[in-house]
């Protein structure tokens, strides 16, 4: 089994509720998780010391 799938099987064990963000609040939250994003991508592809 793949990690996706336990984490799939795990979440909905758990009964986590997944729901959009109201329409009025995305625009606003958008910017948070583009810059969640980069930050993910460009650690994962720079060599970090220390």
């Amino acid at each position: 089994m793949s990690s996706e799938e336990i984490a799939k099987k795990t979440i909905a064990a758990a009964k986590v509720p997944f729901e959009l963000p109201p329409a009025d609040e995305r625009r606003e939250r958008l910017s948070g998780v583009l810059n969640v994003l980069y930050v993910i991508f460009t650690e994962g592809s720079t060599r970090n010391v220390g």
